[in-house]
């Protein structure tokens, strides 16, 4: 499958599967966990500049530059939240919980990145997510709430501290309280939407204004 989504001369995104790194890690070749770079194989790794992460979990849009010059600006306009961001994920059904379904809520914490998950702490950075719980779907003879989140920061680990503190745990999410594997080295969230709200950026590097990848409901896992 092809997980080239737009490529210019100054970046490119990708459709990244989970399971995947978005760079390499700090162990170098002795990790053996494939790294997004593989699937641009016409393009020299030396010659991709990232512009921000998803977790190896977590499949969607990934941006990298191709260019020192374009990473600043890229790395500049998510850092200033000139990019509006789209995910979906999955939690259980839960139909006792106080749920308004399609109507948003906010999210604030102040979150700390601790080994191996992030906690909440007075001493911690900004974290804000807008989410909406958007429907009920069946997935491989399941239910479950299929949600809309809208991370205006972009802390690690947001959006699953976020949906466990608020009594959804995203499914397979097994470090912020989900009971049980969802698929092999995924978690039911997915990036889908990327906005850039500054148009100034859009014309200086001739792109379109977003990007949006499937909202098939068999996309957690390419098989």
């Amino acid at each position: 499958m092809n997980q080239v989504i737009f490529e210019s001369k100054d970046l490119i995104v990708i459709d990244k599967p989970p399971g995947v790194l978005s760079v390499p890690s700090r162990m170098g070749v002795k990790d053996k966990r494939p790294i997004a770079a593989s699937f641009i194989p016409h393009l020299e790794k030396k010659s991709l500049y990232p512009v921000h992460r998803l977790d190896l979990e977590v499949s969607g849009l990934l941006v990298f530059a191709k260019n020192a010059t374009t990473q600043r600006i890229l790395t500049d306009t998510f850092e200033n939240r000139a990019v509006k961001k789209t995910y979906i994920a999955l939690s259980d059904e839960k139909p006792i919980s106080p749920l308004n379904f399609n109507q948003q809520v906010t999210w604030k914490n102040l979150l700390v990145k601790g080994k191996k998950r992030v906690f909440e702490a007075p001493h911690g950075k900004s974290a804000i997510t807008i989410a909406e719980p958007h429907k009920i779907i069946t997935w491989k003879d399941r239910n479950y709430i299929l949600w809309n989140l809208y991370p205006e920061t972009g802390r690690p680990h947001q959006l699953r501290f976020h949906m466990s503190k608020a009594g959804f745990p995203i499914a397979g999410d097994i470090k912020y309280g989900y009971h049980q594997i969802f698929l092999s080295q995924s978690i039911a969230l997915r990036a889908v939407a990327l906005e850039f709200l500054d148009k100034n950026i859009v014309n200086r590097l001739d792109i379109p204004q977003g990007f949006r990848v499937t909202l098939r409901e068999d996309y957690w896992q390419h098989e």
